[in-house]
């Protein structure tokens, strides 16, 4: 069987043939490029997203590819709905289990880009946790969490949390103003 990638309509046929070949045997590698012409090919979004995550999940689990995942699960960040939504928990949790503090914080200032304020409130609070444990960066958890205020002023974890954060940065006025 060979696969014509220039052609959906006359590869499609070898395309199935070799997506069961190559799951049958195990043949991952094989799989993975197989679905990702089939990707390619998908006239329905739903389709090619549900592809992606498919094959990021394969590079991740089978072919132990985090780098290649990642940039599967990357190429979803901006689809719509639920593929958007697994790539963004994924990545966050990848990042999470090797360490990538930084790229947590950058993907969740992606994500909070793209939903409703409570939402947005919500990510801001893991973001600025993530920058005052992990990385030790007071001044841009105080600039994260600042914004929840904007949206809800009763925020009492946000007001909390910037007290917390102003007191450990000894900045006395701010921790008096947050304490009123």
């Amino acid at each position: 069987l060979d696969l014509d990638l220039g052609n959906a309509r006359t590869g499609a046929a070898a395309a199935a043939a070799l997506e069961t070949l190559y799951f049958e045997t195990a043949d991952i590698q094989g799989l993975v490029y197989v679905l990702r012409a089939r990707s390619e090919w998908a006239e329905d979004h739903r389709e090619q997203t549900g592809l992606c995550l498919r094959i990021a999940g394969l590079e991740e689990n089978s072919l132990h590819d985090l780098p290649a995942a990642v940039a599967t699960y990357r190429s979803l960040l901006d689809s719509e709905g639920e593929a958007a939504v697994a790539a963004f928990e994924n990545l966050e949790r990848i990042f999470q289990e090797s360490g990538q503090a930084r790229e947590r914080v950058e993907l969740l200032r992606r994500r909070a880009g793209m939903v409703d304020a409570v939402a947005r409130n919500q990510l801001r609070h893991r973001k600025a946790a993530i920058l005052e444990v992990e990385l030790h960066d007071v001044d841009e958890a105080i600039a994260t969490i600042r914004p929840v205020l904007d949206d809800t002023p009763d925020d009492v974890e946000a007001l909390k949390t910037l007290a917390r954060l102003y007191h450990s940065k000894g900045a006395a006025a701010e921790h008096l103003e947050i304490l009123e």
